[in-house]
């Protein structure tokens, strides 16, 4: 009996020992699953966590940029207060406040309203230099059309008094040839002397006239051409007999260097000679001092060249610089030397027609050697 008992005990024993097994079973299946719970919500949170790391790092990306573009900008704005700074001197004070400002915001970035108002003061300075500057060149083309209808009437006055002044000065030239050749009586030395200067004056007029209408007819782009293959020495050689007994009273010699054989241009004929007369006449005028004139006719490249050399006092660069402009005698106005400032005009703009350049080569003291280029026939 009493072995049943134990028995029974042992059986108790062993079934409460299952009964605590079981419940030891399920609390370390529960443990683990609080463990698994536990380990998830670790992951969770380091993802979170990464993805927060991650957040951060793109925002104090797009902030590095967002400084380096700022930085940029200003250094951008301080070029351009300076180019402003140096191109007026009326608004140098804003220039020099915008550098501050500038030099403020590349030291503290945090101070970029101030910053921004300094900024939207100069902007609206500058706009207001744009809308002067705009109004101002209006006004400019406005005076630039009043100028063009000014010389539009120039040239027609010129045309218009160089065509009345035509008719006399022939009268002038016709009667004073009759009296030069004695038609209406014979006259005594003086008088045969005023009437021979009466005549120079009256040629030099006409050419004068004939300067005139020709510019006038260029401008107004009424004036034609007859290019042809001429041998340039012709021309050189006509240029020189008409100023032979000119050089001769001013005690000049004229010489020519070119080759025996042709030099072939393409140009007129009649205004080629033009131009070298012209060319002529001034270094016979004004390099008469030299004693020499040389005329030089050469092939270059795919033209033709000829220059017409001076030993005269020589050009200097200011006055080379305005050399061809119309009306303009370089400060010769009340000289002895006679002109009238529009033949030099002219042959540019003949040259230039007949597709070719001119230029000089001077140096004050040296002389001056005139030159034209033509295309080659």
């Amino acid at each position: 009996m009493a072995d049943q008992e134990e028995v029974r005990r042992l059986q108790d024993e062993l079934a409460t020992t299952r009964l605590q097994l079981e419940r030891a079973r399920e609390e370390l299946h529960q443990a683990r699953e609080d463990q698994k719970r536990s380990e998830r919500a670790f992951l969770n949170m380091m993802e979170d966590l990464n993805e927060e790391k991650r957040k951060r790092e793109a925002a104090y990306a797009d902030l590095q940029a967002a400084h380096e573009e700022v930085t940029v900008q200003s250094e951008e704005l301080q070029a351009a207060n300076e180019e402003l700074f140096s191109q007026s001197e009326e608004l140098q004070s804003q220039s020099e406040e915008l550098a501050a400002v500038n030099y403020q915001l590349h030291e503290a970035l945090g101070k970029s309203r101030d910053k921004q108002h300094e900024l939207s003061k100069t902007q609206s300075a500058m706009l207001n230099m744009m809308e002067d500057l705009s109004e101002a060149k209006k006004r400019l083309e406005a005076n630039n059309e009043e100028l063009k209808g000014l010389d539009i009437l120039k040239d027609q006055f010129i045309s218009i008094i160089s065509h009345e002044l035509r008719t006399p000065v022939n009268a002038i030239t016709g009667f004073g040839s009759i009296l030069a050749d004695g038609i209406a009586g014979d006259l005594h030395p003086r008088q045969r002397e005023y009437v021979s200067r009466m005549l120079a004056g009256a040629d030099r007029l006409l050419a004068l006239i004939d300067d005139l209408l020709d510019y006038s007819r260029i401008r107004a782009g009424k004036f034609s051409l007859d290019l042809r293959p001429l041998d340039a020495r012709a021309c050189i050689q006509e240029c020189i007999e008409l100023l032979a007994e000119q050089a001769v009273n001013r005690g000049l010699s004229l010489a020519c260097e070119q080759p025996e054989t042709p030099i072939n241009v393409l140009a007129d004929p009649q205004r080629l000679t033009q131009v070298i007369a012209n060319l002529a006449s001034n270094a016979v005028k004004y390099g008469g001092a030299g004693g020499l004139v040389v005329f030089r006719a050469s092939k270059v490249y795919d033209g033709v060249r000829i220059e017409v050399i001076d030993r005269g006092p020589g050009l200097s660069p200011e006055k080379q610089a305005q050399l061809f402009e119309p009306f303009n005698r370089l400060g010769l106005e009340r000289s002895t030397v006679e002109g009238h400032g529009i033949g030099l005009a002219l042959a540019k703009r003949l040259v230039e027609l007949q597709g070719g350049s001119i230029g000089v080569v001077s140096t004050p003291g040296e002389g001056a050697a005139f030159w034209v280029e033509l295309p080659a026939a």
